[in-house]
């Protein structure tokens, strides 16, 4: 067993696990960064390696938007008390959208038996889009919107017919979210047509991480988004919508020297037995026109 001890063979190893790999030293600069990782995150060994794991690139965020570092992230605390750590956290992608992983820090010791840096392996907590193979992935190919890579319009409207009828005969609540993203078309007047669709799909792709893998993310109308959510109240859908815009509004794509950061505004409205998957989206959008347009419109 004398491979096993050869550093090479480690690394070898750890270069082709699927989840993602750092290591830090005591002052928690980044030694390595894994292929996995840079799959994950989009971030490449030379974006990050030598920098520290507080800055944009690495710091963590709880669910809501909090930032994590630089004292209360997983891999900080366990660089203190040499505890192994298990927790969700947010990331952000290259692309700025934000990505829900699980990290797991362990501490390395040095010889002397005192810390001298930690390991963390992570892993993303969703399944993107695009992880599919087969069939699936042929289906996928049909459905998925080409700008954003969530739902299109049509598969949305299908997921949605779905709900409705789900609700008429089984008594099954459900809503919807319809999202737009705030100034737009100034960032396309600006940076350029493809720039709002890189935004676009950063607004859609932090949606789909903050969302549960039974409700359903897609493209609905030019710009905006819609989100069908199932087994919601009314209350609950209203904090859903708020989630979806503090998530968002955390977010950043970076293009040059430039950061774009965005919000969105959000129509929410839960289903009634009245409703028509046609009314039930479009009473979400009048909310949503009547926030954009501001208090007492």
């Amino acid at each position: 067993m004398r491979a096993i001890e050869d550093p090479g063979l480690f690394r070898t190893i750890v270069d082709n696990l699927c989840e993602g790999v750092l290591v830090v030293d005591r002052e928690r600069k980044v030694l390595y960064w894994s292929p996995g990782a840079e799959r994950i995150t989009g971030h490449s060994s030379v974006d990050v390696v030598g920098r520290h794991s507080c800055d944009g690139v690495l710091a963590n965020e709880a669910e809501s938007g909090e930032a994590l570092c630089p004292d209360r992230c997983p891999l900080a605390r366990t660089l203190v008390d040499g505890v192994p750590r298990e927790a969700n956290v947010y990331l952000h992608h290259k692309d700025g959208h934000r990505v829900p992983v699980c990290v797991r820090p362990v501490a390395v010791g040095s010889e002397g038996g005192e810390i001298s840096g930690a390991l963390q392996s992570f892993v993303e907590t969703f399944t993107r889009p695009e992880a599919v193979s087969g069939l699936a992935e042929l289906e996928q190919m049909v459905s998925l919107d080409a700008v954003t890579g969530v739902a299109n319009r049509h598969s949305t409207e299908l997921r949605l017919r779905e709900s409705m009828s789900e609700m008429h005969r089984y008594g099954r609540p459900f809503g919807v979210v319809v999202l737009d993203v705030d100034d737009l078309k100034r960032v396309k007047d600006t940076y350029g047509q493809q720039a709002g669709d890189r935004v676009l799909r950063m607004v859609a792709r932090t949606l789909a991480a903050s969302s549960r893998p039974s409700d359903v993310v897609g493209r609905w109308s030019g710009d905006e988004l819609l989100v069908v959510i199932k087994n919601v109240d009314e209350g609950q859908l209203v904090r859903v919508a708020d989630k979806f815009r503090s998530s968002v509004s955390t977010t950043a794509l970076t293009l040059g020297q430039a950061q774009i950061h965005v919000t969105v505004s959000a129509g929410a409205a839960e289903a009634q037995p009245r409703d028509t998957a046609d009314s039930l989206a479009a009473r979400a959008e009048n909310l949503l026109h009547l926030e954009k347009r501001g208090p007492g419109a």
